[in-house]
């Protein structure tokens, strides 16, 4: 699993491959939600640019916040808030349907241990690479008066709290020196995924939860 991350042929199957399962079929509506969801994304991300670097006209920058239509851009919070929703669905009905799979079998803590190292395994290796060029050679990739000043902190502090990232735990640990400020959605949502997993395990140790009819 580490190296097919890096699979240029794997994961280019994955993404024009199309699955023939039901779940699949019933939750093709859902793609088309998370691909507009991650557009509003990109594009917040690039509105971040706007606002942190020096403007000629600042009064044009700042009218554009009495838009309401411009706020869904604007006002990254809610639209990253949909990323933790989708990845909640998503992971109950995966534990739903591996009950059904085990036929009534109770989910034990096991299956939860799995099924949170897979997740831990399934991102460490590409974060890792991210991490690695953010220490490295990304400060040689472009150059100028704004580059350098937003580009070598972050070298820094991956070079010294990389460990932290690694573990997901920089949202705690050293939290005044972010690395790599934008990834933050990465950690949270590991973060959430391991606590909703916990708390998947208590509740069917407290009320027997049964499986999707």
């Amino acid at each position: 699993m580490l190296f097919t991350a890096f699979s240029l042929k794997r994961n280019w199957h994955r993404l024009t491959g199309q699955s023939r399962d039901q779940l699949n079929e019933d939750l093709r509506f859902f793609q088309t939600i998370r691909f507009l969801t991650f557009c509003l994304v990109v594009m917040s991300h690039c509105w971040i640019n706007y606002t942190i670097t020096p403007v000629h006209n600042p009064y044009t920058l700042e009218q554009t916040y009495y838009s309401p239509a411009r706020h869904a851009v604007i006002n990254g919070g809610q639209i990253l808030q949909t990323f933790f929703l989708f990845s909640g669905f998503l992971l109950s009905l995966h534990f739903f349907n591996t009950r059904t799979q085990l036929r009534g079998r109770s989910l034990g803590w096991g299956v939860v241990l799995v099924v949170v190292f897979y997740r831990f395994v399934r991102l460490t290796p590409v974060y890792a690479y991210v991490l690695l060029l953010h220490a490295t050679w990304l400060a040689k990739f472009q150059d100028g008066p704004l580059w350098k000043r937003g580009v070598d902190p972050e070298r820094y502090f991956c070079r010294k709290n990389w460990w932290t990232n690694l573990l997901y735990a920089n949202n705690y640990v050293h939290v005044e020196e972010p690395v790599i400020l934008y990834y933050g959605l990465v950690q949270i949502n590991k973060n959430l995924f391991c606590s909703a997993s916990k708390l998947r395990g208590i509740l069917q140790l407290i009320f027997n939860f049964s499986p999707l009819e």
